[in-house]
């Protein structure tokens, strides 16, 4: 018994997988592509965080220096020098946080002092509650002075449906005064 098997047409088959794979195509596409700018947002906004803590070490530093503490706008100018370095615009800056502050037994906050170099009504992260939750108990008196840089991040892809835009970076150095 011989049987006639005759394949289905190459075209047929082939126009069919061609269908499922665009359509398939069609659907992943746009998620592919949200998936790829969103990583390369988180990027950007990664690398404006690391230039504003850079800056705000640099100012802290020349905070904790002698009498450089008590010259706020030596630190003022320091740190937004810093920041134009890497390339970023001191218009989108919102402000500039200094905090002293005497730590005592480990257990209060005494001559807290917060100055806001440019006024923008932002409240500061390097509040007396943080300080005492960054000591222990029993740790030496000692003083500190904190740079907390505030500032304006454009979206590169301006999808503010998901992120504010401007999106606020802030971010803070606390070191202490030898």
């Amino acid at each position: 018994m011989y049987l006639d098997i005759q394949p289905m047409p190459h075209n047929i088959l082939n126009k069919k997988t061609r269908a499922q794979a665009a359509l398939e195509l069609a659907f992943s596409l746009p998620i592919i592509l949200l998936l790829l700018i969103g990583m390369v947002e988180v990027v950007f906004v990664g690398r404006t965080y690391l230039a504003l803590l850079d800056a705000s070490v640099v100012g802290s530093r020349l905070g904790s220096k002698g009498t450089a503490f008590y010259d706020n706008s030596k630190i003022f100018t320091l740190t937004t020098q810093a920041l134009t370095q890497e390339g970023y615009a001191s218009s989108n800056l919102v402000d500039i946080l200094i905090v002293r502050a005497d730590l005592v037994g480990g257990a209060t906050v005494n001559n807290y002092q917060v100055e806001s170099m440019l006024s923008s009504g932002q409240p500061q992260t390097l509040t007396q509650q943080a300080l005492l939750d960054k000591i222990d108990i029993g740790d030496p008196d000692t003083s500190v002075v904190g740079v907390e840089v505030l500032f304006d991040h454009q979206l590169l892809t301006g999808f503010s449906t998901f992120l504010p835009d401007p999106l606020l970076i802030r971010a803070y150095t606390l070191q202490i005064i030898p």
